[in-house]
């Protein structure tokens, strides 16, 4: 799932560019298709791509969350990553449309069906189930405010919609 997010980041991070974009759509349906048929190879070259393009593009919103929480909570890295992206997805699809209508399209859904088709992929992953609870919510978002790459969404989201965003990965 963090494969997955670094192609999703890829697609509308700072520093997206066509051949990243490339990269991160077919990252994004190899990774699909490696984990529906437990296909290792789909899956290593899937995060493979999904690193190059995220490693050109930059990180965005689900990155910061994640590192955030991980650091903060002590979440493990997987679990974090499966529980958050469907919802930093949603948040990012009326910011960056094209870019999340081209995720879908590579995972061969709708965009308004694209948050439910990851949570399918990354098997249900919630943060409650890792001791995370809701009076963490907002120290989590407090510091992922501070770090650099939230100025650069349009518009860079606030308190409230960090802490809702990862109220509903609990």
């Amino acid at each position: 799932m963090n494969a997955l997010a670094h192609a999703a980041e890829a697609l509308y991070g700072p520093g997206r560019n066509p051949v990243a974009s490339m990269a991160a759509a077919r990252a994004a349906a190899l990774l699909a298709r490696g984990v529906e048929a437990d296909d290792r190879d789909d899956l290593a070259l899937g995060a493979l791509l999904a690193g190059y393009a995220l490693g050109s593009a930059g990180f965005s919103l689900h990155h910061v969350l994640c590192q955030t929480a991980v650091r903060m909570c002590g979440t493990p890295h997987s679990v974090t990553n499966a529980a958050v992206l469907p919802y930093a997805l949603e948040a990012m699809a009326p910011r960056e449309p094209e870019a999340i209508a081209e995720l879908a399209a590579a995972l061969g859904v709708e965009p308004g069906g694209l948050a439910e088709r990851v949570a399918a992929l990354g098997g249900g992953a919630r943060l409650g189930g890792e001791g995370v609870g809701e009076a963490d919510l907002p120290a989590v978002a407090d510091a992922a405010l501070e770090r650099s790459e939230l100025a650069a969404l349009s518009p860079p989201p606030g308190r409230d919609e960090l802490v809702a965003i990862l109220r509903r990965a609990l």
